[in-house]
């Protein structure tokens, strides 16, 4: 347990312990002296200082409720709309794991295209694999690497700044592993290799930011990371779908892909399509990747499913976290709207009497009652609209003022609300005359 929090959440109970036991006495100590006198026994508390007190108290737990309900109802329908957000990749039965070869006994680019090369060879031929690559940087799974380009022959304007993409180094594979359609040309070939002329691939929120006319395809970019030598420049041979890299709320961001063959990178993650559980072949590929290099490890192995589940975690934490909160403050509103209604009837048995005695009928004062019970209830519920609009930024296709969410947890309030003051009103329906007459 971290002790400033506990230590907090103390501070914050007594400060709400000490202001809400002060608005009582402040009340009461501000009674008019003649109306006091006025007034007899129980009556004496219950002028329209005190009254209208009760109501704002209800009105405010009422109006939280809703935000503290609503908030949870808002943020189940937004993770729901999440996990069924396109991330431009099929997560289904797909096995990722990362390898990370050694520095120094790797520094030779030609020995590190070799040994992915042939991983990948081996593992695509194992028993219910349908495709196997490797990325340097994988969706949801790390490595994340990014920089500025050139379009061969467009400089950019020195009135605008350099804009910055991300970058990824992939095998031939990769692309089929990973389920990433492609849209336009080709993708890369085992002959893409150090000796090979340099290519590359877009996706296409690049191709529609940058080449605006769909004539991306056989253009050349320079990227300063990969094209080293003077006057080298890739060749776009290919567009692929856009794809959610790092959070499924935000839109993707521009990629280019370079051939692992052309510009080797140590550190890679596999992506391994398999025809059934995507954990089966995982004790397969640890035996390959021994059978290469005994010394080894294959890390970070998880689900792309996994993966995608690990990103929402924060939010799935955040709604039990409110859905939780919102419980107990629907039990609180409950009790709370209870217990003012009945101390409101108890103080008033004495006209409810004179009404009964004049004639008023039992479903008439049960009105009474419920709409007075029912009043602040209704002020709480347009007092919170407002307030939902802060959840605003923690939402995803789901607007902050969401009708189907406000109608069940509006729903839902009113009932728990309904049901609590039913009890009083039911109670002061059976009222006595003669003897609420002689109450006091």
């Amino acid at each position: 347990m971290d002790y400033r929090t506990a230590l907090f959440a103390v501070a914050v109970a007594f400060l709400t312990s000490l202001v809400f036991g002060l608005a009582p006495s402040l009340s009461a100590s501000r009674v008019n002296l003649n109306e006091a006198l006025q007034q007899t026994g129980r009556s004496a508390g219950t002028g329209r200082s005190s009254s209208r007190m009760r109501r704002l108290l209800v009105g405010g737990e009422v109006a939280l409720s809703v935000v503290l309900l609503a908030g949870a109802g808002l943020l189940l329908r937004s993770y729901q709309r999440l996990w069924q957000a396109n991330p431009g990749f099929v997560a289904d039965r797909l096995l990722t794991a990362r390898i990370s070869l050694p520095v120094l006994e790797y520094r030779d680019p030609v020995r590190i295209a070799a040994f992915y090369s042939e991983l990948l060879t081996q593992v695509q031929a194992l028993p219910g694999v349908r495709s196997a690559g490797a990325v340097d940087g994988l969706p949801f799974g790390g490595g994340d690497h990014g920089g500025d380009f050139q379009i061969a022959g467009r400089p950019w304007p020195v009135s605008e700044p350099v804009p910055d993409v991300a970058k990824r180094r992939a095998t031939p594979g990769y692309f089929e592993a990973m389920g990433i359609p492609l849209k336009q040309g080709r993708l890369f070939s085992g002959q893409a290799n150090a000796n090979a002329p340099r290519v590359a691939i877009i996706d296409e929120t690049l191709a529609k930011s940058f080449f605006p006319q769909g004539d991306a395809v056989g253009q050349f970019l320079i990227d300063p990371t990969v094209n080293k030598k003077p006057g080298e420049a890739s060749q776009i041979v290919g567009i692929v779908g856009a794809v959610k890299d790092r959070s499924l709320m935000k839109n993707p961001v521009p990629i280019i892909y370079h051939p692992a063959l052309q510009a080797p990178s140590a550190f890679m993650n596999l992506a391994v399509r398999t025809a059934g559980d995507p954990l089966a072949p995982l004790s397969a590929i640890e035996r390959k990747v021994r059978e290469i290099d005994r010394n080894l490890p294959v890390y970070k192995i998880a689900t792309m499913e996994q993966n995608l589940a690990d990103s929402l975690m924060r939010r799935r934490f955040s709604m039990l976290l409110l859905a939780i909160l919102a419980g107990v403050a629907l039990c609180l509103s409950a009790v709370g709207v209870y217990g003012v209604i009945a101390y409101s009837v108890n103080q008033r048995v004495r006209e409810i009497g004179i009404r009964m005695a004049l004639g008023a009928e039992t479903p008439g004062v049960q009105r009474l009652i419920l709409g007075q019970g029912m009043r602040p209830v209704w002020a709480g519920l347009v007092a919170s609209l407002a307030a939902t609009r802060a959840l605003a930024s923690l939402l995803y296709g789901v607007s902050a003022f969401d009708p189907p969410t406000f109608l069940a947890v509006s729903g839902l309030l009113l009932g728990v609300s309904a049901l609590a003051s039913a009890v009083p009103a039911w109670r002061a329906a059976r009222v006595d005359p003669m003897a609420a007459l002689r109450h006091e």
